[in-house]
């Protein structure tokens, strides 16, 4: 709704506004994670959701069935194993994936 918006009213910043990643989970979700875990917490986890291309609807099912921990350390084990392979690349070395 909001890029319908300004295409009617401002036409000229639309490659601003398709140029940048809208956060499309829910803030009512983000809102209870904040009270249940903590503003940082559920910061870091909201920037790994999205840096991986964590779907809106498996957020969505993630936080209903209460397993946003089980994601949340996964998704920090994916960011070690990315940032060990870039170390190794860097080095000369194959990354061990």
């Amino acid at each position: 709704m909001h890029k319908k918006i300004v295409e009617y009213y401002a036409p000229h910043m639309l490659p601003l506004i398709r140029s940048k990643k809208v956060g499309v989970y829910p803030l009512q979700l983000i809102r209870a994670l904040e009270k249940k875990y903590g503003t940082e917490w559920t910061k870091e986890f909201v920037r790994l959701c999205r840096k991986h291309d964590v779907k809106k609807s498996v957020f969505k099912s993630v936080v209903a069935t209460g397993k946003e921990i089980e994601l949340f350390e996964r998704l920090k084990a994916l960011e070690n194993t990315i940032q060990e392979a870039k170390q190794e690349i860097s080095r000369g070395r194959k990354p061990k994936l």
